[in-house]
């Protein structure tokens, strides 16, 4: 079996969790380049390809995240069926890399509360992302999403998580970058 590193960014909107996830992958790519197979993993991956056909059938530009719609599509559809997904796609990914002799990493960007359970129970390394809040109110104003997710709901928290690392995304890109780094480092040991 191959060697599997499985991290969450996690923490609330706007805090930078897919930004620290896609600097884990330059670091990732620039360390091993080919000598490694990554999955991005999210668990609500099937609803953003709904989102895309939602729109695309209506004709309408899709430029970025409609967060009543998704909300909505969890509220209607309910975790658990996510859940599956999420646990299916894993499994696929390591049965066609279990004879794999490069290590291989999944990264994921999303966990709330409700999925925490499952991702702990894969083995997942949890990584929290801290931010401002004035930084991520500033930085949630420049997103410019189609509509914003009610971050009161039940399934948009984090509170009961626990993280294994913390890194602060309160300054600059390259600070954040220097922090994941830091952060892929130690845990990796590379």
């Amino acid at each position: 079996m191959a060697n599997v590193t499985k991290i969450c960014f996690f923490g609330p909107s706007g805090s930078g969790k897919t930004t620290a996830m896609n600097m884990a992958y330059g670091y990732l790519a620039s360390e091993l380049g080919n000598r490694s197979n990554t999955l991005f993993l999210n668990v609500s991956t099937p609803l953003h390809s709904i989102q895309n056909d939602i729109y695309k059938k209506l004709n309408l530009p899709n430029i970025s995240q409609d967060g009543q719609l998704l909300q909505f599509l969890v509220e209607h559809f309910g975790i658990e069926v996510l859940l599956v997904l999420f646990k299916k796609e894993l499994n696929r990914f390591l049965l066609e890399n279990e004879d794999a002799d490069k290590p291989l990493f999944i990264l994921n960007s999303d966990c709330r509360n409700n999925a925490y359970d499952t991702l702990k129970e894969h083995g997942f390394i949890f990584i929290k992302v801290m931010t401002d809040y004035k930084i991520r109110a500033e930085r949630l104003g420049e997103r410019q999403d189609m509509s914003r997710a009610d971050l009161n709901k039940k399934y948009e928290q984090t509170s009961g998580m626990i993280e294994d690392y913390i890194i602060y995304n309160n300054g600059k890109k390259w600070e954040l970058r220097e922090e994941v780094k830091n952060t892929m480092e130690h845990l990796l040991i590379i």
